[in-house]
């Protein structure tokens, strides 16, 4: 039976009413390779901001992500592989 095990921490702190700090961390042990297309394991931390734009109405939600494995895994821009990896990304969310 092939498993991929996953462990996550997140804390939520409330900063004022219109921003929000998220912070996590998780370890990934993919020695199976179901998840990633070969064994791998991951410690990640992520920082998430909850920037509310408009009365719970509009969020922006900027995040920050590092990934670092115990084999060099990631791909860098000239194709060598990395044990690091660091993601900037972004969401829009609007609920009514």
């Amino acid at each position: 039976r092939q498993m991929c095990k996953e462990t996550a921490l997140y804390l939520k702190l409330a900063l004022s009413e219109k921003l929000g700090l998220n912070l996590r961390g998780e370890y990934f042990n993919d020695k199976d390779g179901v998840r990633y297309f070969g064994p791998l394991q991951v410690t990640a931390f992520t920082v998430t901001a909850d920037v509310n734009l408009v009365q719970d109405h509009l969020i922006f939600k900027p995040e920050f992500r590092v990934d670092k494995s115990k084999d060099n895994f990631f791909e860098k821009h000239n194709g060598e592989l990395t044990d690091l990896q660091s993601t900037i990304g972004g969401a829009l969310v609007f609920s009514f």
